[in-house]
């Protein structure tokens, strides 16, 4: 019988694969819309991310869960349009699908279980693996794939270069967006808080022509003590700042 730990692995499993599944299914959808002109390769492949920052957040033994999940997403999307045969589809997802392990392993090895990329080491094992290592190994398959069954294709390298490019922008602008936490987002939100603040305050002393910045404390005179030890005497201050005019 299967332990409450085990048992609620299990079910974030799938919920991972679930998003997994309806991300893909999205992604395709829009990468069918974004394609190079000449070959019909998508611009950004989102499923790429997807099916990555799934990897990256679940288990290794729950691996195959998200691999499946990606697949039908993806395969879905593909027949859903009619733009692709089934044939060439799951050829294609065997090529995504050793994309995705080959960054999740990479980086998994050589950065850790954290994937934050909040260090050097991760942000260059993340560049590495994630950008540019396994778009570029995964897109050898997809050049072959293509100049395998369609006669009409550019080329080998024309082919190779866009599937690696596509997948390179992706793992370069999605992947990290996937793999921020709630910490990491509620940095970002107080952060951009802060800067919003700034420049509304900026803007409105620009207005006015005055500055909303309290009056800088002065310093306390020192005075000297019968045995030769100096303490500052304490500062008066104000409660309230006070607008200054701009000189």
């Amino acid at each position: 019988m299967a332990s409450q730990p085990e048992r609620s692995s299990s079910a974030r499993a799938f919920l991972i694969a679930a998003l997994v599944l309806a991300g893909c299914w999205l992604g395709s959808t829009v990468g069918l819309w974004l394609r190079f002109p000449a070959l019909g390769a998508a611009i950004l492949f989102p499923s790429y991310a997807i099916a990555t920052a799934g990897l990256l957040r679940s288990r290794p033994r729950d691996w195959w869960i998200i691999l499946v999940a990606a697949t039908a997403g993806n395969v879905l999307a593909h027949h859903a349009t009619g733009s692709e045969s089934i044939r060439f589809s799951l050829f294609a997802e065997m090529v995504n699908a050793t994309r995705a392990l080959l960054a999740a392993i990479g980086i998994r090895l050589f950065a850790g279980r954290s994937g934050q990329f909040e260090t050097t080491r991760e942000m260059v094992v993340y560049l590495a693996f994630g950008v540019f290592i396994a778009p570029a190994t995964a897109a050898l398959g997809g050049a072959a794939l293509v100049t395998s069954v369609r006669a009409s294709s550019p080329g080998f390298y024309a082919v190779w270069q866009q599937w690696s490019l596509s997948n390179a922008v992706t793992g370069l602008t999605l992947l990290p967006l996937l793999m921020l936490d709630r910490d990491a987002i509620a940095r970002l939100a107080r952060i951009t808080a802060r800067r919003l603040s700034r420049r509304s305050r900026t803007r409105a002393e620009r207005a006015c022509g005055c500055s909303m910045l309290p009056p800088p404390r002065a310093t306390a005179p020192l005075r000297l003590k019968p045995k030769g030890s100096l303490r500052p005497t304490p500062a008066r201050t104000t409660a309230f700042p006070t607008i200054r005019p701009w000189r």
